[in-house]
């Protein structure tokens, strides 16, 4: 029986009652091609946007399933997000990577950031000094505690970077607007210190139908200099996550372990991810965010174990915009997710980098050409897509 595999991811947004810019859109439908590693033969995936379907690229191992978009989709589903209207009151069949639905407003509790806050503040996991706030004034107590230094705001309902607001000192002037906009949207607001990182890190899990967490293991995460998602580094079998320490990712799993027991107990079934960061003084915050969702880790490492690349050591999933796959280029400091900054989601939804207000859209980077027996293409960009498309590949990264 043939299934609609649904990329709703931006359901984030959807819960927050936020509607994307097209700019956005097109590239979660991009990435969410990628769910295309669950597909079997007679399957449909579901996108945000429309996406033309020679983008995906010809992968010995991998379905190409005929794509859909527009009016929600119906009949067994395997979601990326299990909460949003779209797919609700509809079941995942069994044996799949996913979920049964839960109905939505049982699941906002777990995927709100203020569930795994919780948690990180009660577990001692999460942002030293972070600190959740429902009025201005407590916003202001907040950020006045880290100024002069730099801090992040991180909306309830947001994902790879979107939808967060970056300063540092007071907070005033439009960055001011931004936040109480934020705040009057999701009724909180996690306001965190930002911390200069040296790796990215991720744990991956699942909470099964008996309610049991099974373990999937560490990996590395690729963010831009906003902290927006850029890629997934799978290790190699027995090895953790480049640049981290094995007594590290043994705290990953401790702490993965008992987030996946949490979200058990509140009653999520199926996939989760924690992220978290090695500073530079190589002290561990296991966990910045909770996804009770399928991730690009989850992808990432679908992929690696279904695609036959030949590659004995670490694997990559990145993305990249215009040629930057056809062209072999690496995009380096440039990223196809984390686009929008702002409260409203308009002024970077075009990919401009925060950081530096170029378009990221143009595929080039510092790195140059890996040859072409060290990467495969996995999605080519929609040139009718803003910015020229986006672009995925999986790149051989040695024995690391």
């Amino acid at each position: 029986m043939s299934r609609t595999l649904v990329a709703n991811l931006g359901g984030e947004f959807a819960l927050a009652g936020v509607g994307l810019p097209r700019g956005v859109s097109e590239r979660l439908a991009a990435a969410g091609s990628l769910l295309r590693v669950y597909a079997e033969r007679g399957d449909r995936l579901w996108l945000e946007a429309p996406l033309d379907a020679a983008c995906q690229v010809a992968v010995p191992g991998l379905e190409a399933p005929g794509l859909t978009w527009g009016d929600g989709p119906s009949g067994e589903q395997l979601a990326w997000m299990s909460a949003p209207p779209l797919v609700a009151g509809l079941t995942a069949p069994a044996g799949s990577p996913s979920w049964s639905v839960a109905a939505p407003a049982r699941a906002r509790q777990w995927i709100s950031r203020r569930f795994g806050h919780g948690l990180g503040r009660e577990g001692s996991w999460g942002v030293p000094g972070s600190v959740g706030v429902t009025d201005e004034g407590e916003l202001d107590g907040a950020v006045d505690a880290i100024a002069p230094g730099e801090w992040v705001l991180k909306p309830a309902f947001s994902a790879a970077g979107r939808g967060q607001l970056r300063g540092a000192g007071a907070l005033d002037g439009p960055d001011r607007d931004r936040a109480l906009k934020l705040l009057q949207r999701d009724g909180w607001v996690e306001v965190q210190p930002w911390i200069e990182r040296g790796h990215d890190v991720g744990w991956l899990g699942t909470v099964e139908p008996d309610a049991t967490v099974r373990e999937l293991g560490a990996h590395g995460l690729e963010v831009d200099d906003r902290g927006g998602f850029r890629g997934v580094v799978v290790p190699a079998p027995g090895n953790g996550p480049p640049g981290v320490t094995p007594q590290h990712v043994a705290r990953l799993a401790e702490v993965g372990r008992a987030a996946g027991e949490a979200l058990s107990k509140a009653g999520h079934r199926g996939p989760y991810g924690i992220d978290g960061a090695v500073a530079l003084d190589d002290s561990l915050c296991p966990m910045f965010e909770l996804n009770a969702r399928l991730t690009f880790g989850h992808v990432a490492r679908s992929l690696v174990e279904r695609v036959d690349h030949g590659w004995a050591g670490a694997v990559a999933l990145r993305f990249g915009r215009g040629d930057g796959g056809r062209s072999g280029r690496e995009v380096d400091g440039k990223h196809a997710l984390a686009g929008t900054r702002t409260a409203d989601g308009q002024s970077q939804a075009d990919g401009q980098s925060a950081a530096d207000g170029q378009s990221a859209a143009d595929g080039d980077g510092a790195a140059g050409l890996r040859p072409a027996a060290d990467r495969l293409q996995l999605l080519a960009p929609d040139p009718s897509h803003a910015g020229g498309g986006t672009c995925a590949w999986l790149a051989n990264e040695g024995a690391s």
